[in-house]
């Protein structure tokens, strides 16, 4: 027997929904965050989701890559935040994404987008995405996440740190939340390849013992990842 797409049933974590009653009843919010340029790639994807976002927020450093209008997208702000160039950009981030948090209180939201500006994806990304029913999916600069686990466990900030991301996946898992981080059920284009280096390691080890996890524990976790990361190298970096 045939179904149609409006009536075909998903599987999210182990409870099936209608793909109608998921697309009416949850909302998301798209914060793009950006330094000089303007996100068009970024904007033209949102554009075209079959899910799409209810408000769609340009983070940007400098007024120069602000967008006051864009087709298909009826809910388009900017919010310039002046970045303190003497931080990284991870810490960066974690106050703009803070700043951003508070101002369009993302508890009214279900689901936060969180994108970098050199990020692309089909029209079934978010739908496809947010049916998995994960708290938390991706990682870098294309993170999908419940709003109100970012209020549970961040306390409605985002982190402050070198490595923002994988500081949020840990304390995620650490406070038992459902997560998929460093892949995609249906994953974005990344138009330019973030850095899997040593030296992200070792700052995501830094932030992470500064944290209170164990250090011997950070040690085999590294030397685990080093070793799999020299046997297999194409686990360095998954899309």
């Amino acid at each position: 027997m045939r179904v149609t797409p409006s009536k075909r049933k998903i599987v999210i974590l182990g409870k099936v929904a209608d793909s109608d009653e998921v697309s009416s009843n949850l909302k998301t919010i798209a914060f793009i965050l950006a330094f000089k340029d303007k996100p068009w790639a970024p904007l033209v994807a949102l554009s075209k989701q079959t899910l799409k976002p209810e408000k769609v927020v340009i983070v940007s450093a400098y007024p120069s890559a602000c967008v006051e209008k864009f087709p298909n997208i009826k809910d388009l702000e900017c919010l310039v935040v002046p970045p303190n160039l003497k931080l990284s950009v991870g810490e960066r981030v974690g106050i703009a994404l803070t700043v951003a948090f508070n101002k369009y209180n993302i508890a009214l939201y279900d689901y936060v987008i969180r994108l970098d500006e050199d990020f692309y994806f089909d029209e079934r990304f978010l739908e496809d995405n947010i049916r998995t029913g994960y708290d938390l999916i991706g990682c870098h600069g294309a993170m999908l996440v419940k709003s109100s686990k970012i209020s549970e466990v961040l306390g409605g900030r985002w982190a402050i740190s070198p490595m923002d991301d994988a500081v949020v996946i840990d304390l995620f898992r650490a406070n038992g939340c459902s997560v998929l981080a460093w892949s995609w059920i249906h994953p974005p284009i990344y138009l330019r390849k973030p850095r899997d280096t040593y030296s992200r390691g070792i700052m995501f080890g830094r932030e992470l013992y500064r944290m209170g996890y164990p250090f011997i524990n950070l040690m085999l976790d590294l030397l685990i990842k080093i070793t799999i990361a020299r046997v297999i190298p194409s686990l360095k970096y998954r899309r």
